[in-house]
């Protein structure tokens, strides 16, 4: 759920909800609210089980922190032109283009 607040609020709803609700600020105005044991990482856990791919490689792409969690995880997170700069600095790659997921794909020859 995405909820839009203030950052002043913050410590009181982490306070609160801790063992029940992961709050993650993406934005001055915007919180993500996920309950502890969900995230961007659990979601690509969970997509590699099923598949039966354990080892396969992950590429993530990102510009908030919200993502931080599947760029924790990732082999190659690629970071949007207009990330945050807590972002930024776990991306394996950075796009100079406003088409950034084309530019990593491209970076990383997935696609030609």
């Amino acid at each position: 759920m995405n909820l839009y607040m203030t950052g002043e609020k913050d410590a009181a709803y982490q306070a609160q909800f801790k063992d029940q609700l992961s709050i993650l600020r993406y934005a001055p105005d915007a919180v993500d609210v996920m309950p502890t044991t969900v995230s961007k990482a659990s979601g690509i856990l969970k997509i590699k089980a099923r598949l039966h791919q354990p080892s396969a490689p992950v590429y993530v792409f990102g510009d908030q922190n919200n993502d931080l969690s599947m760029f924790d995880l990732a082999d190659y997170g690629i970071a949007m032109r207009q990330s945050s700069d807590p972002l930024k600095q776990k991306a394996a790659y950075v796009a100079t283009s406003a088409h950034g997921v084309l530019e990593g794909l491209k970076h990383y020859q997935l696609i030609k």
